[in-house]
């Protein structure tokens, strides 16, 4: 089967809500991986920069992992939440041991948006309250409640009524407050101005369950809490009566530089909520909390089919196993530095008399590279020129953002230092096709 039949396939009978990125955008179909490297149907060889949304942390096709999928498989492939596995039992086990509680319980869930509504009902059988504050920026999920939680209101037209439980408060770094002209505000300007908010005798903090926030926000172009916010955040919870719900979907298990984001800050919140990368490719979530607050969640409050899946859960124990034994967090704390230097440099070396300039945000391997031109509508074509001269170089990158300008860096955290440099060499080479392109337009 071509190219060009499987994408005119996936975009003829699948939904314009994939379909249309598919054949707008991407334009790309991939028929095998390894490590950080794809190939097409056709053979064409790409560096990917996405690992699959931020799941490959231990690279695709890890032969490690993939002995644990087939031995489980061979043995048992599903049998339903009510009768547990010793893969389960195993990786429940491993994650007690990375995780900060003394006590901690879990809830297996499927995907990132289930394991967050699981979370939000969580916090609100504890608390018993129904409200909860997130942030303008964040990205939590598409389904009913998850949605609720998340910012772009594009993506909840029309589709959920949840908007009267969810305040929203302005994220610190916010690329929004710079495009309108208003500097940002420092860590401790910004959490005096939401006790003003939320101790104002019209806000109704009575109802309010907790607060949900991720290190690093993804969607809104990785945008990294500045230090100490979390830490702040942590003491606000814990003197108002509030819970801190992380999300650690897309930052958790390394890819920030630590095996959490909310290490950065050394703190402990209440609820951790963990997805994406753990299954090495297979769909598995979970949440946690410690003892106290997971025993409020009832018999049959939230079970799922699938969730605990032996071979999900059999792959998660060996991805677990590589993360620690490889230090993949040190690894992509090292890599990510190199990175940020090598792609800042682009802006002495080829943008000095530009009028275009790159901002690099994020930790870890969780990158964004943002692209700064005369107005928005600039920024994003340019981004957009930017990125389809990447895949001229053969690297694959996700365009994002809040106003659509940033290519996203998120690739497998086992690159070496030689690997960062071949990628980065091959930006050199398309920021300067991009220059050409934006010359002779």
């Amino acid at each position: 089967m071509t190219k060009k039949k499987i994408i005119d396939i996936v975009s003829n009978l699948e939904s314009p809500s994939t379909s249309e990125i598919i054949s707008n955008d991407t334009k790309l179909d991939w028929e095998k991986g390894l490590n950080f490297c794809v190939w097409t149907e056709e053979g064409t060889e790409y560096i990917d920069l996405t690992a699959g949304s931020g799941v490959h942390n231990v690279g695709y096709n890890n032969s490690k992992v993939n002995e644990e999928i087939i031995k489980q498989l061979q043995s048992l492939s599903h049998t339903g939440w009510q009768f547990p596995t010793r893969s389960r039992a195993t990786l429940l086990e491993k994650l007690c041991n990375i995780l900060p509680f003394k006590n901690p319980k879990f809830i297996f869930t499927v995907t990132g948006s289930e394991a967050v509504e699981a979370a939000l009902k969580l916090s609100r059988l504890v608390k018993g309250k129904s409200a909860v504050l997130s942030f303008q920026g964040g990205f939590h999920g598409k389904t009913g409640g998850s949605l609720a939680v998340t910012a772009n209101p594009k993506l909840r037209d029309k589709v959920t009524n949840y908007a009267a439980d969810i305040i929203r408060l302005p994220f610190p770094e916010d690329d929004a407050l710079r495009r309108h002209g208003y500097n940002v505000p420092s860590v401790d300007e910004y959490l005096k101005w939401i006790k003003r908010f939320i101790l104002h005798p019209d806000f109704p903090l009575d109802q309010v369950a907790g607060i949900i926030v991720e290190p690093i926000q993804g969607s809104s172009g990785m945008t990294a809490a500045p230090p100490n916010f979390l830490k702040a955040l942590r003491k606000l919870t814990s003197d108002e009566d509030m819970l801190l719900i992380m999300d650690e979907i897309y930052t958790g298990f390394g890819r920030t530089g630590k095996m959490f984001g909310f290490q950065h800050d050394d703190i402990i919140p209440d609820i951790v909520i963990m997805g994406k990368s753990l299954g090495g490719g297979l769909p598995i979530s979970v949440v946690a909390a410690p003892s106290d607050l997971m025993n409020k969640m009832p018999a049959y409050k939230q079970t799922s089919t699938f969730s605990g899946h032996p071979v999900a859960c059999a792959a998660g124990s060996k991805v677990l196993e590589i993360i620690v034994d490889d230090n993949l967090s040190q690894n992509a704390l090292e890599r990510g530095e190199q990175f940020r230097e090598r792609l800042e440099e682009i802006n002495t070396l080829l943008l000095k008399e530009s009028k275009i300039h790159f901002v690099v945000t994020g930790k870890g391997l969780m990158l964004g590279l943002h692209i700064e031109a005369d107005t928005s509508a600039d920024s994003e074509r340019i981004a957009r020129v930017l990125n389809d001269c990447l895949k001229e170089q053969f690297v694959i990158c996700l365009l994002g953002g809040t106003f659509n300008n940033v290519i996203k860096i998120t690739p497998p955290l086992t690159l070496t230092p030689d690997d960062v440099d071949m990628i980065c060499d091959r930006f050199i080479l398309a920021v300067k096709k991009m220059l050409y392109l934006e010359s002779i337009s």
